[in-house]
């Protein structure tokens, strides 16, 4: 009996977020538009610290408008605007510096991109909509991390659907917001994951588009950047559902928390009595599949395809140490992801290829 509860703990939560994802990929597939109304009258923001100027330089180079960089410090490119030090926000790291440039550079309609977002090749206009989420494609040389970013990238496929339902978060490397919801909003408050605390106070009736116009970043380089990184993404989720004025998304936010955190247990447990019942073999079956879709959507290689696949629930076990370590104990802080090299994307060839 004990032993059936305990797997209900565990498998639950698993089995619930799977099929919630499986209803967004049906929408995906079947329903999901590109957006018809485009425009080109839209001005472009790149959030730095500064202390990368030539992986700064090629973000540059890749938008199709000059962009202004908010930076810290000034970086000898053109187009930096320095925060002033003294600046004060309730914000604090990148959403101090967003609300800086919210207030002191204003556009009618926003790009905001990181400091190593690289815009696919030939785009020149982009969707119109209140907020527009950009399709993230996670470059690494690492195969690992590869097959992590795509496990990652298969499960955040889920994106397209929030066009129907309340976004559960936000990938702030690359979206677009209309000035009169930044300003309703702001990102002056506290928060780690500025993106996700934002989408969580878009206002019910605000108009949300997934684009598959394809960003490119630069992966974590080694597996401690990606923990850290990870356990900051799951801290700032469970810090900041406070911000959600609906109690049932509050709920559901921290229901899937918990799910993600829970994947160190739920692999080796899969894996040791899968012999004994079969069914528990679905996880580790439905891992390879969130890999699968990731590497495609990344468009990997047909040997990292497979690679990626074949080791997908040891991926989706270091995917999910940061959630777990931030079940544990929250990290309160901001650490910028290390950048080893400029993100290197043969952007004509890719040329906007969606999946």
């Amino acid at each position: 009996m004990l032993f059936w509860v305990a797997m209900s703990l565990i498998f639950i939560p698993w089995a619930v977020v799977t099929v919630v994802w499986y209803l967004c990929i049906i929408y995906r597939v079947f329903f999901h538009k590109e957006e018809k109304e485009k425009t080109r009258d839209f001005g472009i923001k790149i959030l730095t610290i500064g202390d990368n100027p030539k992986i700064l330089k090629k973000t540059i180079h890749a938008c199709p408008v000059p962009p202004k960089v908010i930076s810290r410090v000034k970086t000898g490119l053109p187009g930096t605007n320095v925060m002033p030090s003294d600046f004060t926000s309730l914000a604090q790291y990148k959403g101090q510096q967003m609300e800086w440039a919210r207030l002191q550079h204003p556009y009618g309609y926003t790009v905001y991109l990181d400091e190593d977002s690289i815009f696919s090749a030939g785009v020149t206009e982009i969707p119109e909509a209140d907020i527009v989420q950009f399709n993230e494609v996670p470059i690494t040389k690492n195969r690992f991390i590869g097959a992590i970013e795509a496990h990652r990238i298969g499960f955040q496929a889920e994106q397209v659907a929030f066009e129907k339902i309340k976004p559960f978060y936000l990938w702030g490397g690359g979206f677009a917001i209309k000035r009169n919801l930044e300003d309703r909003v702001t990102w002056n408050r506290e928060s780690i994951t500025e993106d996700t605390a934002f989408m969580f106070l878009v206002p019910n009736g605000a108009k949300y588009k997934f684009s598959k116009i394809r960003v490119y970043n630069q992966a974590p380089p080694n597996l401690r950047a990606l923990i850290k990184q990870r356990r900051r993404w799951a801290s700032g989720a469970i810090e900041d559902v406070k911000y959600h004025p609906d109690w049932k998304y509050r709920v559901w936010i921290v229901f899937r928390s918990i799910n993600w955190g829970m994947w160190p247990l739920l692999v080796p447990v899969s894996v040791l009595i899968a012999t004994n019942h079969i069914i528990f073999i679905l996880p580790l079956i439905q891992t390879m599949i969130w890999s699968f879709v990731g590497a495609r959507i990344m468009q990997q290689s047909l040997f990292r395809t497979v690679f990626s696949v074949a080791v997908a629930p040891i991926a989706g076990l270091f995917h999910s140490m940061g959630a777990f370590m931030a079940l544990i104990s929250q990290t309160k802080t901001f650490d910028v992801t290390p950048k080893e090299f400029s993100v290197r994307v043969n952007r004509k060839k890719l040329r906007r290829k969606t999946v």
